[in-house]
């Protein structure tokens, strides 16, 4: 509960951010994008293995992946825009690794529990 109250306060603290002049909206949108998907991902993944490893790639390898999407629905594919939530992504799964620090999970599940569960 601790880790989502903090995604969402940097969340809110992005979208009340000023814009600077010379970055355009949609720079903005993509990093917000990235660092939604993969501060969720992330935190998602660190609840159900414990791995700060695993959430780490998984966090960010699913924003890649969202980013990846979007551009390919796009007419034209922009290099900068995947940059730009990737970004986003790194920013967030960076933070959560700088706060969480020595911290040890207490939940370790293996795929047998995990199955049983439903996921």
């Amino acid at each position: 509960m601790k880790r989502l109250t903090l995604i969402l306060l940097l969340i809110s603290t992005l979208v009340n951010a000023q814009e600077p002049s010379h970055i355009k909206d949609d720079a903005y949108k993509h990093y917000t994008a990235g660092f939604i998907v993969g501060g969720v991902s992330d935190a998602i993944m660190y609840d159900i293995t414990g791995s700060k490893f695993w959430s780490f790639v998984s966090g960010n390898l699913a924003a890649a992946g969202v980013g990846i999407l979007k551009e390919s629905l796009d007419p034209v594919f922009s290099a900068r825009d995947l940059r730009n939530t990737i970004l986003g992504s790194l920013t967030v799964t960076f933070t959560i690794r700088i706060i969480i620090g020595k911290a040890k999970h207490k939940k370790h599940f293996t795929i047998e529990q995990l199955v049983e569960a439903g996921y």
